[in-house]
């Protein structure tokens, strides 16, 4: 069975049908009459534009574009899914400020392959809850439905602004509109704040779930469901025996952005970050990424080790490209950059660090996703602050608060040797 997804194939049905062919046209001439919007790229930058990787292969930078920019608002935190009508959905946190407030999840949709973006109703806006909708991960169930994870701070607009349980929702038409299903695990609903590594492996659906009481486990559903979610493991639990000690009187950020990856050698990799806040935080301790390694699909897990390789890698994000190759994207603190590095040995080594984007000044950047554009090419989206660049918002553009992100795409290409 294939450990990464599959991407959509456009079904050869529509040609054998003409009316349905003409409607489906119809429909989306409407679509890009309406609201399409011209691609707008970006310059690449001044750093080197291609890595090599241990196998020969090489990774490049080929493309840079402008996907969703507001200079008022806070936009980071993208995640992107394909919908079964081969449509990519890009969701990120939209909220006057980083830390949610009036948060509500935004929403665009792109029916060329990444490149254009028409930006629709939001996939969750509860601030008439008096909740704040954030973080968003969705999936694509076997029967083409997608279900969605997101995270919810609960008293958006005032009071008690504590994060609450995940909550689940689901489309059954492609995303155009979305229904309510409840607590993504009411039995715990303090192990469940948000989600990543929403991934199908056979014949389920996995998804990591972090909590800042309870540290990090792995979700699993059937494929055919992805609305009925149950625990598989803890994988970086927080407690005193730990790693990741809950400090009263510093950020309790440990574990944080955790990921799952399913490796080419038949093993799951699971890689969170770490950092204290404190000035006195164990020495070697902050600013790193751990990781753990399952030979049972996640069931249990070996040591935490720092990955070594991967120390100052901000909010990272695991891909499997290929049969052979996985990427990690994060913000990498000590460059001040979005970055890739690919291994070619199932994440036990990794390459040089391939920058993705360099914003002009430091504020809500790099929080990442990736998505198969075809074979061999790759999209990452992530959030960089475009205040400053004419390019996209004009000689007003200067007046962008440093502490709001925008989001951009670029795109990858993988050539082996």
């Amino acid at each position: 069975m294939n450990a990464h997804p599959v991407p959509f194939r456009p079904t050869p049905l529509l040609s054998r049908w003409p009316r349905a062919r003409r409607a489906l046209g119809l429909v989306l001439g409407l679509i890009a009459t309406s609201a399409a919007r011209a691609e707008v790229a970006l310059p690449l930058g001044p750093e080197s534009h291609q890595v090599t990787l241990t196998n020969g292969d090489t990774v490049t930078l080929t493309r840079k574009i402008a996907v969703d920019v507001d200079l008022q608002r806070d936009f980071h935190g993208p995640s992107v899914v394909r919908a079964a009508n081969g449509d990519l959905l890009l969701f990120h946190q939209d909220s006057l400020e980083h830390e949610g407030g009036d948060a509500l999840v935004s929403q665009l949709r792109s029916t060329d392959n990444g490149f254009t973006w028409t930006k629709e109703k939001p996939a969750a806006d509860w601030r008439a809850r008096d909740n704040a909708a954030m973080f968003a991960e969705a999936g694509l169930t076997s029967d083409g439905r997608l279900a969605m994870w997101v995270q919810v701070r609960k008293k958006a607009l005032g009071g008690d602004d504590a994060i609450g349980p995940a909550w689940l929702q689901y489309s059954k038409d492609h995303g155009h509109t979305w229904i309510d299903v409840g607590p993504a695990d009411p039995a715990h609903p303090d192990s469940v704040m948000n989600a990543r590594s929403f991934l199908p492996h056979g014949d389920k659906l996995y998804v990591t779930a972090w909590s800042s009481k309870t540290g990090s486990s792995l979700y699993a559903s059937p494929r055919r469901d992805g609305l009925t979610w149950t625990k598989v493991s803890d994988i970086f639990p927080r407690s005193e025996e730990h790693p990741f000690p809950y400090q009263q009187k510093a950020r309790p950020l440990a574990p944080f952005y955790p990921n799952i990856c399913f490796c080419p050698d038949g093993t799951v990799l699971a890689v969170v970050y770490s950092t204290s806040g404190a000035p006195a935080a164990t020495s070697g301790h902050d600013n790193v990424n751990w990781s753990r390694r399952s030979t049972d699909e996640g069931r249990t897990w070996g040591p935490a080790e720092i990955a070594e390789p991967l120390r100052n890698l901000w909010a990272p994000r695991l891909r499997r490209i290929s049969d052979q190759v996985i990427m990690i994207t994060g913000r990498d603190i000590s460059r001040r950059a979005t970055v890739a590095s690919f291994s070619t040995d199932s994440g036990r080594t990794w390459s040089e660090r391939l920058v993705l984007d360099r914003p002009g000044f430091y504020g809500s950047y790099a929080y990442s996703d990736s998505i198969e554009m075809e074979p061999g090419k790759y999209w990452v989206f992530l959030s960089s602050p475009q205040g400053g660049n004419p390019i996209v918002a004009g000689e007003k553009s200067m007046g962008q608060h440093k502490g709001k992100g925008d989001i951009i795409g670029v795109l990858l290409e993988h050539r082996r040797k």
